[in-house]
């Protein structure tokens, strides 16, 4: 009640000062929050902000068309066929760098797709030609410049089972593919709309580019102070970020290499730009009288 009574929207959890309690006497104290600070922007019109011509070339439609047609690739089952170029394979290993087992060193039921990379290339090259059911013994050298600095240069050794080859079927690109992957009626069809997709996803980046040039103008033309609160709350949405992003990539923080404090410190400054950045911005909003009606909403929905 005490805060629906006064001016300014709390943005905080509150701070309680408590007087001593004494029986039959009425109880009182104080609650200290942070709120939302008075922000007026000045200066935001007639920004300079430099924007790049988006076109799409045909090199990128051809190289997502080759992302779709991996896609739609099958496996098939081929026991007697080896391992190589167009195969996958589940394979079990386990081995030794210069004679001592190390993180990573041993897996089951891994997954090698022949030529792509997923595997290193001095592994790979070891145990090409290999068949369904096959063990072998392989030995190499680990590059010197490998990212696991802890057995860059050594002898690894290795004992591999193969358990299953597996062949890939790639689809023509051909007008077939193209129906089976939507309402296209043709290949060009398909070209069009890769071309329209590309396109959107590009005038988008040109988008938040220029977003980004309005907030770090508007930060350096007015250097307003920022609640703490806020910058902290961008912080820890930047954190969550990053951690959602490496689980994409099947990493954690710590493998990453990222501690709370070290983050904080390498981007307390930016969290402060986007919070200045939000509350200009969110001040031009109000004072532009922006809003959203309802047949917006219900058009976007």
């Amino acid at each position: 009640q005490a805060v629906a009574q006064v001016e300014g929207k709390p943005i905080s959890d509150p701070r309680i000062e408590a007087k001593t309690l004494e029986d039959g006497k009425d109880f009182s104290y104080r609650a200290i929050f942070e709120i939302y600070p008075e922000v007026k922007a000045e200066k935001y019109a007639g920004l300079k902000l430099e924007s790049e011509k988006v076109a799409v070339e045909s090199e990128e439609v051809e190289r997502e068309l080759s992302l779709l047609q991996q896609r739609m690739t099958q496996l098939e089952p081929a026991p007697d066929a080896e391992l190589g170029d167009g195969a996958m394979a589940l394979i079990d290993f386990n081995g030794t760098a210069d004679k001592k087992s190390f993180e990573g060193s041993e897996a089951k039921d891994f997954v090698v797709d022949y030529g792509t990379g997923s595997l290193l290339k001095e592994f790979e090259e070891q145990i090409a030609g290999m068949k369904t059911n096959e063990e072998k013994d392989i030995s190499f050298v680990y590059p010197a410049d490998f990212f696991n600095k802890d057995i860059a240069g050594k002898q690894g050794e290795f004992h591999v089972k193969v358990k299953e080859v597996r062949k890939k079927n790639i689809p023509a690109l051909d007008d077939e593919l193209a129906k089976s992957l939507g309402d296209f009626k043709t290949l060009a069809d398909l070209k069009t709309d890769l071309t329209k997709r590309i396109q959107e996803a590009k005038e988008e980046l040109q988008r938040r580019k220029l977003h980004r040039q309005i907030i770090e103008q508007l930060a350096k033309q007015q250097e307003i102070e920022v609640p703490e609160v806020m910058v902290n709350a961008e912080l820890n949405s930047m954190l969550e970020q990053l951690n959602h992003d490496l689980q994409q990539r099947g990493q954690t923080l710590e493998q990453a290499g990222v501690d709370a404090k070290g983050f904080v410190s390498q981007n307390l400054e930016e969290a402060k730009l986007r919070t200045r950045g939000f509350l200009l911005v969110n001040s031009i909003a109000k004072q532009e009288e922006i809003a959203v009606s309802k047949d917006e909403v219900e058009a976007r929905l």
